[in-house]
């Protein structure tokens, strides 16, 4: 979801710069902010794969990854917290 709104936060700076509403240097910012958030969300999904790893007793770290995002529950969360962190209908 980060990697999907970090996406769309972009794709609107761009709309805002080609509009003359926003300058370069406030997207080096932008930037800046979205590879931290980006860097920050992919630790935490490490985590919780590690977790996940020592509770489900798994070594291997890919196919745990794969189950978790298979799982009818995580496709459930994933489209309530989309739909809850996404920018569609927002103002700029």
């Amino acid at each position: 979801v980060v990697d999907d709104l970090s996406f769309e936060l972009k794709s609107r700076h761009i709309i805002r710069l080609r509009n003359g509403i926003c300058t370069v240097e406030m997207g080096f910012v932008l930037e800046d902010m979205t590879t931290n958030l980006e860097r920050i969300a992919d630790h935490c999904s490490n985590m919780g794969v590690t977790l996940a790893q020592e509770q489900l007793n798994v070594e291997r770290r890919h196919d745990t990854k794969r189950e978790i995002k298979d799982s009818p529950a995580f496709k459930s969360d994933y489209k309530k917290y989309q739909e809850m962190f996404s920018l569609s209908g927002n103002a700029e």
